[in-house]
């Protein structure tokens, strides 16, 4: 089989625009077998005209996006569709976005049944998300599109996230700060001590954490 093409520990600060994954139309080749995985993308603003911290765009499949910080932005992850240029076989897990006016923005159509999964994922202040990403949710699928997302200290109705997400707002994380080692990194003791009942616990960290 293919072997992948692995965007491993990448780090971006300040930047406008974060990762991108997209052809460049229906006609040309499609982008695919790509695994994006333990890289932190720090945008520059929240507010509109801000960054777009992640964007798959077009015919792209077989993209595995695991586990990344992305903070903050406009948009935490943008997605792009044409009628012959559909997003195929992605999964999005595991992944934490904080400060993002919109966690998900969708544009163009949605071909039945959607195999795209976001699973996992720790949403942390988000500010919105636009309606067309909210029919992922109702679209026929191969698998659940939102499955364990977990939204902390929402910034904006926590109905508008459901049920793409649940609302955590005492969800525990040892850090805030951009700059310190453990950001946004789970407290897994104090969420062991809770009664949450997650499985597996959502967002990011090091595979030798507890589950």
């Amino acid at each position: 089989s293919e072997q992948p093409i692995v965007v491993r520990r990448v780090s971006l600060h300040d930047t406008n625009v974060g990762l991108v994954i997209a052809n460049a139309g229906a006609q040309d080749p499609l982008s695919g077998h790509i695994v994006v995985e333990e890289c932190i993308v720090l945008g520059n603003s929240s507010e509109p005209g801000g960054s777009t911290l992640l964007a798959i765009l077009r015919r792209c499949e077989d993209i595995v996006i695991r586990p990344n910080i992305l903070a903050p932005g406009e948009a935490g992850l943008g997605m792009q569709t044409a009628e012959e240029a559909q997003i195929a076989r992605c999964q999005i897990e595991h992944n934490t976005w904080h400060d993002v006016q919109t966690w998900i923005n969708w544009v163009g159509p949605m071909r039945q049944p959607l195999s795209i999964e976001l699973h996992n994922n720790l949403i942390v202040d988000p500010q919105g998300i636009v309606a067309a990403a909210r029919e992922l949710a109702t679209t026929a699928s191969e698998n659940a599109v939102f499955f364990n997302n977990v939204l902390v200290n929402s910034r904006s109705a926590s109905e508008s996230f459901a049920p793409l997400a649940i609302e955590m707002p005492d969800f525990p994380l040892l850090s805030q700060d951009a700059n310190h080692s453990d950001y946004l990194k789970p407290d897994f003791p104090r969420l062991k001590a809770s009664s949450s009942k997650l499985d597996p616990i959502p967002g990011r960290y090091s595979a030798g954490d507890p589950p």
